[in-house]
């Protein structure tokens, strides 16, 4: 019998949720840059979910009230142990999974009128832009977490049909699943093992579990 009282998070788990912190955090940065520079920030808005079910639910009426800025599903796929020993420190390979969806509807502009077709890719190739560029900015290189991550990298980007025939009402939605595997460790609690670093990451969510910006990622070498 174990005879101290073990944390049982996991790394892979803050690992997933810092990502979703550090999306939405940029997200806010960003439109709080272009409101500086005299920008309209409305077309920058994104939302950031981390492991929702159904995030295009609010989307299957078009014609609804609902907030149509692109969503970001951030979820954690699975976790491969590549190496480390029996009793103390195994290196773990996470693949975290990051949905973009963006829905598109025609609208009459000051320049004219825009297919729905136009607006949803645009929006759909800005929201996986964004995701690419900021997991992959240099500052960003450890996700917050230096010590406990060791690399990252997008190694795959594909646009996924949605199952028209299960709800044909949602011809107008269109999504990207980018992949994200991140290095990291896990601790097993049979030994004594020297802390190479730590990670705490609280969510802090609304009601539908978007991800808000002042949540807050602590680490420590």
């Amino acid at each position: 019998m174990l005879q101290s009282i073990f944390a049982r998070g996991l790394n892979a788990h803050a690992v997933c949720d810092a990502v979703a912190v550090l999306l939405v955090r940029e997200e806010a940065n960003q439109r709080a840059l272009a409101e500086a520079d005299a920008q309209d920030p409305e077309p920058l808005r994104l939302r950031v979910y981390a492991d929702r079910t159904a995030p295009i639910s609010d989307w299957i009426d078009v014609n609804s009230d609902a907030d149509k800025s692109p969503i970001i599903n951030v979820r954690l796929e699975r976790s491969e142990y590549v190496g480390g020993n029996v009793i103390e420190q195994q290196r773990c390979q996470v693949r975290i999974g990051i949905e973009c969806f963006a829905v598109g509807y025609a609208a009459q502009t000051a320049d004219g009128f825009t297919h729905a077709d136009a607006m949803l890719l645009d929006r759909l190739r800005s929201a996986v832009g964004f995701v690419r560029k900021v997991l992959m900015a240099g500052e960003n290189t450890y996700l917050g977490m230096r010590g406990v991550v060791s690399k990252r990298w997008i190694d795959s980007e594909a646009y996924l049909p949605l199952d028209l025939e299960q709800d044909p009402r949602v011809q107008h939605v269109r999504a990207c699943k980018l992949s994200l595997v991140v290095d990291t460790y896990e601790v097993s609690p049979q030994t004594e093992a020297t802390t190479l670093g730590s990670v705490r990451v609280r969510l802090i969510k609304q009601s539908d579990g978007q991800v808000l910006a002042s949540s807050i990622i602590t680490a420590e070498e």
